[in-house]
């Protein structure tokens, strides 16, 4: 493996960069972690000849190459020229490579500044001094060998408006794409023993695009736990009413929600929920005795994972929290008579008072990152009642791709929480929504790319201490310090309750915390070079092959 192992960093050649082919447009390479507008102009380092990206065999990985222009363009587009051919003659084909526009989506943000969705694009028109980035996700088959594969990217865009010249692309700038497989093996998310998750309410389609007709099926359902698997997610939150006439109903479907046993089937046929992870039933709340009956008996018979019963949502106010007594009261007597079915309860706990007043009823706490005790007093009071934590962020639009990066990576892993989780997948409104909720399918914000990033870099964690341990059974006790320095170094990444100062801070920009708040937030680590993210995967990756070659 090289020693220049820079995850999608893009680094200048040994000659000096290349001068713009064009002085009216410039096409330039920044980390996909930077934030950026249509206004957003190239710095002298970024106008380069090679996108260096570097992945496990399986992982998906993410690139952006961005075109300015000084006089308008019309139909630009990024194309791969073929398959990306290894140094032995291996290839990988170019279909293992997506290329997607990063598009505002005016209509519904009415932010014209703010990155906000991936959208697949044949091309776009670049106004007078404007900026247009395209985003390259590669996917690494599983079974690709170790080594340096290459392929060219071409901007462009076509000859003329008419006949054979529309199809003809006229070249504006040519990039060489340097894919990096890396002779390692990750484990799987799955394996991590981690929840992630995303808060998921199908109501909400109903006033998306297409409406609950074309978007509240099966078929699109089951493409969505596969969109949740192959971004990272290892369970589910599930709004389930299963029933009729005041009776249990589990084959029943409503208008805005699916049955309870045709979505536990397609969680099961999408292997989204991993071994051992329960799954969040928001509707619980809804009903008693019978219908809890009927839904335990059904989960024993069919195998189901365990369902942890959701129950009144983020309480603080005296109203909820009489709610969650009086829930409790039914529930306590009702699980103390059923001990065989193994019920627990959560709920999302919005505030320290929420915490304080009732988190003792909860079994589970799903705590919000944004809280005036931080996450260390939120971790440190669920030590001591000795609750299981996950945590939700309801607050960070899916315009900053550092920072959900960060809190599902690098901060779950040096937290210890167990789960991590947004509000939401899909919103009634746009600012919180991680995706596009399209008739064609699920189409990604720059967030969701960057949150199975964060898990990709929980994984690569998870992996070196699976090798470390490897090194303690043999007696290498230098190779074992060797991996803690590692965990050291992702260690001194993390300061502890900046995440929600960050979000604080800017709270009230506009008047509420919407997209341009988010946008603004400050970073959660501001002396971090954007470099040490793929550094830190770099000495990884070199410890891991270090113990290997021990033996």
């Amino acid at each position: 493996m090289t020693k220049t192992f820079l995850k999608i960093l893009i680094v200048l050649a040994a000659a000096a960069a290349p001068a713009a082919l064009s002085a009216d447009t410039v096409v330039f390479v920044s980390h996909y972690l930077e934030r950026g507008t249509m206004r957003t102009e190239p710095r002298p380092e970024q106008i380069v000849d090679v996108v260096r990206m570097a992945a496990a065999p399986g992982e998906y990985e993410p690139a952006t190459v961005s075109i300015r222009a000084s006089k308008p363009l019309e139909g630009v587009r990024l194309e791969i020229a073929g398959a990306l051919k290894g140094e032995e003659g291996q290839s990988i084909p170019a279909d293992a490579l997506t290329v997607r526009l990063v598009d505002p989506l005016q209509a519904w943000t009415k932010q014209k500044d703010l990155e906000q969705l991936l959208i697949r694009s044949d091309g776009v028109d670049i106004p007078a001094d404007t900026t247009r980035r395209f985003w390259i996700t590669a996917k690494v088959p599983a079974d690709a060998a170790p080594g340096t594969y290459r392929t060219t990217l071409v901007v462009g865009r076509p000859s003329g408006k008419l006949g054979p010249d529309l199809m003809r692309l006229q070249t504006i700038r040519k990039l060489t794409l340097e894919l990096e497989v890396l002779p390692i093996a990750l484990a799987t998310a799955a394996e991590t023993g981690m929840a992630f998750f995303m808060y998921n309410n199908t109501a909400y389609y109903a006033k998306g695009p297409g409406g609950a007709e074309a978007l509240i099926t099966e078929d699109y359902q089951t493409r969505v736990f596969e969109d949740m698997r192959e971004h990272g997610m290892t369970t589910a939150t599930v709004y389930l009413y299963p029933d009729v006439d005041g009776k249990p109903a589990l084959d029943q479907r409503r208008e805005n929600h699916l049955s309870m046993t045709a979505t536990m089937r397609m969680l099961d046929q999408t292997r989204l929920v991993a071994p051992g992870l329960p799954v969040i039933w928001l509707g619980a709340g809804a009903y008693g005795p019978e219908h809890w009956t009927a839904v335990s008996r059904a989960r024993q018979e069919h195998g189901w994972p365990e369902l942890i019963y959701y129950a009144v949502d983020e309480p603080e106010e005296e109203d909820r929290n009489v709610r969650v007594r009086a829930f409790m009261r039914r529930f306590n007597k009702y699980r103390a008579n059923h001990r065989d079915f193994g019920l627990r309860v959560t709920t999302a706990l919005g505030s320290s008072r929420g915490i304080q007043t009732v988190g003792h009823f909860y079994d589970l706490w799903i705590a919000c990152m944004g809280q005036r005790i931080g996450e260390s007093g939120v971790i440190s009071d669920a030590k001591m009642h000795d609750k299981e934590l996950w945590t939700y962020d309801c607050m960070a639009a899916p315009v900053n791709a550092e920072m959900d990066r960060y809190y599902f990576g690098l901060w779950a892993w040096v937290s210890g929480v167990r789960g991590c989780s947004h509000w939401a997948y899909y919103d009634a409104g746009p600012q919180l929504s991680y995706v596009h909720a399209g008739p064609d399918g699920p189409v990604p914000t720059v967030g969701w790319e960057a949150v199975r990033e964060g898990i990709d870099d929980y994984r690569y964690l998870f992996t070196l201490r699976r090798w470390q341990q490897k090194a303690a059974e043999a007696g290498r006790a230098d190779l074992v310090e060797a991996a803690e320095q590692v965990f050291a170094r992702a260690r001194s990444m993390v300061t502890m309750d900046s995440y929600g100062r960050c979000f604080l801070s800017v709270r009230g920009v506009e008047g509420e915390a919407g997209p341009a708040t988010a946008y603004h937030r400050p970073r959660p680590e501001p002396q971090l070079q954007i470099e040490a993210w793929d550094e830190l995967r770099q000495s990884v990756v070199e410890r891991i092959q270090e113990i290997a070659e021990a033996g």
